[in-house]
C-alpha cells in the first residue's frame, strides 16, 4: 500500500531541515503535503494552534477525497495530530494512532497535549502504546485489547536510525559550547558521559536546575 506523509512545522525552519533529514535519509521517505503556521511574538502558542487547526480542516479533507486512505497515522500528542483525528473520524476514516496511552491525568500539564492525546485516544481504532504502563491505562480506560498493539518507543527508533545513517560518528571533540567556544579537553577524563534530551516547554532555568539537581542526587 503507498502512503501519503504529511508534515507540520510549527516551531522553527530548523524543523523542516531535521525533518527532511530523518525522512529522506533514514526512512527513505519524503513528506508530500506540508502544513505551516506563523510564529512570532504577535502570533502566540494558541494562535498557532488554531492557525493549524484551520489549516487542517481546510487542506486534509482535500486531500483524503483524493487519495481515498484506508486509514490515518497521527503521532504522538499535537495539534497537527489532533487536527488529523478530527478529520479523518468526521470523513469516517479508521485512525491509528501511535504513541497512545500516555498520561498525567492533569488537562492542564502538558496544555494543550493532554487533552488532544486523550481525544486521539477516545476516537482511534488502533492503539500503538510504546510501554506496558501506557497500553495498561488504555485497557483502564476500557479499550478492547484486541486493538492495541506496544509499537515500543519511536524517539529511541529515530535515535538509532539517525546513528545508523548519519555520515560522522558524533565524538566528543566535536560538543561545544552554545556560543561555539570548545569544551575543556580534560571535561570528561574519568567520566562517564550523559546525553540528557528534554522537552522545550522544561528549558527554563528554574526547571532546568531542578532537574539537574534531580538527576545529580
Amino acid at each position: 500500500a503507498e502512503g501519503i506523509l504529511k508534515a507540520a512545522f510549527k516551531h522553527c525552519t530548523a524543523d523542516i531541515h531535521h525533518a527532511d533529514i530523518f525522512h529522506t535519509q533514514a526512512l527513505e521517505i519524503a513528506a508530500g503535503h506540508a502544513l505551516h503556521a506563523e510564529g512570532g511574538a504577535c502570533n502566540p502558542f494558541h494562535c498557532i494552534c488554531l492557525q493549524l487547526i484551520f489549516i487542517g480542516f481546510d487542506r486534509l479533507p482535500q486531500l483524503f477525497a483524493v487519495h481515498r486512505p484506508r486509514a490515518v497515522v497521527v503521532h504522538g500528542d499535537t495539534v497537527t495530530a489532533f487536527a488529523g483525528m478530527l478529520c479523518a473520524f468526521l470523513c469516517g476514516i479508521p485512525v491509528i494512532h501511535i504513541e497512545a496511552g500516555l498520561r498525567t491525568k492533569d488537562p492542564h500539564a502538558p496544555f494543550p497535549e493532554e487533552f488532544f492525546r486523550t481525544s486521539i485516544d477516545a476516537a482511534a481504532d488502533l492503539l500503538l502504546p510504546p510501554t506496558d504502563d501506557a497500553m495498561r491505562t488504555l485497557l483502564r480506560e476500557g479499550r478492547d485489547a484486541k486493538n492495541i498493539v506496544i509499537c515500543g518507543n519511536t524517539a529511541i527508533d529515530a535515535l538509532r536510525l539517525t546513528l545508523q545513517t548519519t555520515e560522522s560518528e558524533a565524538r566528543l571533540d566535536n560538543v561545544a559550547h552554545l556560543d561555539g567556544s570548545p569544551l575543556p579537553h580534560d571535561l570528561m577524563q574519568g567520566k562517564r558521559l550523559l546525553l540528557l534530551t528534554t522537552h522545550r516547554r522544561e528549558l527554563h532555568p528554574q526547571q532546568m536546575l531542578d532537574m539537574l539537581r534531580g538527576i545529580a542526587a
